[in-house]
This record gives structure tokens, C-alpha cells and sequence, in this order.
């Protein structure tokens, strides 16, 4: 996918972010801060891009890698 690529351009760049290339509908940009979720549409063939700075999800997230590290 062609917002694949230009992602991980964007990752280089910015290192202090994470990338999560979940799947081809699902890309996420995540960091201390900010959440970038991109989610595929195939109607219209283009990635949507939500964003947000809300703390708990910073919580969820890093819950959720915790559980997956301690199985």
C-alpha cells in the first residue's frame, strides 16, 4: 500500500513514535502522547486517519502490551 510506505518514512523521521503496521486495514502510529490510527476503506480505497490525546488511551495501550509480554 502506498500510505504504508509513506509511513514508515514518517517513522524514521520521527523515532520517539512507534509504528504498528496491524494489518493492510489497520496502521497505528502510536507515542507517549498521540495516537495516529489509519483504517483502511476499501469503498473508496483510502485510508482514514483518526487522531487523538486523550490519556487513557496511553493506559489501554500500554496495558494491553503488558498483558501480551507476561503470557
Amino acid at each position: 500500500m502506498e500510505l504504508s510506505h509513506h509511513l514508515k518514512k514518517y517513522y524514521i523521521l520521527i523515532s520517539t513514535h512507534i509504528l504498528l503496521n496491524i494489518s493492510e486495514e489497520l496502521v497505528v502510529i502510536y507515542s507517549e502522547q498521540t495516537l495516529f490510527i489509519f483504517l483502511y476503506n476499501d469503498h473508496s480505497n483510502t485510508y482514514y486517519h483518526f487522531l487523538s490525546y486523550i490519556d487513557m488511551i496511553d493506559k489501554l495501550i500500554r496495558s494491553f502490551f503488558f498483558l501480551h509480554k507476561t503470557k
